[in-house]
């Protein structure tokens, strides 16, 4: 019980000089490791610089979640005060947007998120360009709940005001769903020498593209021929108008080729 103890009071303390040194992904580790004890898991201190780190990390959902048990555990007033104005402070500047399809689409969705309404707090830009690019390069699975802050934004092309402590809906249709065609769904059909390629971002008026193989004309002798005579002229007219200051290139010949 002794060494127990030691060790998740060790690795509460290891995280916290983590997280003030900024290193939150070390300090993850080491909140989750003193969560992970009997006595830690129940420490009002390491389930909150778990919910600490987590926002730096900006998980807002592990964040929230685990400030709602720091609550819980809290052993006098100031803990559950620190405890409460945390999470308001999170609900204050963060909301839920719910991303729902009209019909199920599989896989990760690519979502475009654009900025209508800028951001003075430096904490929300940086949440703000994580987010944007998390969802435009991995995507999510439909329908999919995430945390944005209070703004105004184009998801998709809707726009979407989100106000503090509401859970906002987004509908987006099959089409919608990748725009300009951010949603990867190809249809390739190969037939003889036609090649028709169907993209999923325009349901309305597919359209398909031929291409049609070369002609042989280019396999021949002639073809080579012409070609090598072409170049050949064209390198010679580029030495000879290169000037007089050139040096000149004698070229050696093989004993089999001498002239």
């Amino acid at each position: 019980m002794a060494n127990e103890l030691v060790d998740y009071l060790y690795h509460r303390d290891q995280g916290y000089l983590y997280y003030n040194d900024k290193w939150y992904k070390d300090a993850l580790q080491e909140f989750k490791i003193a969560a992970s004890c009997p006595k830690g898991g129940k420490d009002f201190r390491t389930i909150m610089g778990l919910a600490r780190t987590y926002y730096k990390l900006f998980n807002l959902k592990m964040a929230m979640k685990k400030c709602e048990l720091a609550k819980y555990l809290a052993a006098s007033r100031r803990q559950q005060m620190a405890a409460s104005s945390f999470l308001k402070r999170i609900k204050l500047h963060y909301s839920q947007v719910k991303i729902e399809p009209d019909k199920p689409i599989p896989g990760q969705i690519k979502i475009e998120l654009k900025l209508l309404s800028p951001f003075i707090m430096p904490e929300k830009k940086q949440y703000f360009k994580k987010k944007q690019h998390y969802l435009a390069e991995t995507g999510v699975s439909l329908p999919a709940i995430i945390f944005l802050p209070v703004g105004e934004y184009l998801i998709q092309g809707q726009k979407l005001s989100l106000t503090r402590e509401k859970t906002a809906v987004v509908k987006l249709d099959s089409l919608s769903a990748g725009p300009k065609n951010l949603l990867a769904q190809k249809d390739t059909t190969l037939s003889g020498k036609t090649i028709s390629t169907f993209l999923g971002s325009d349901t309305n008026s597919l359209k398909s593209q031929e291409v049609k193989s070369f002609p042989n004309w280019y396999n021949t002798w002639w073809f080579y021929t012409a070609v090598s005579s072409a170049t050949i002229i064209a390198g010679s007219a580029l030495y000879y108008s290169s000037g007089p200051d050139k040096p000149e290139v004698k070229v050696k010949f093989p004993p089999l080729f001498q002239p």
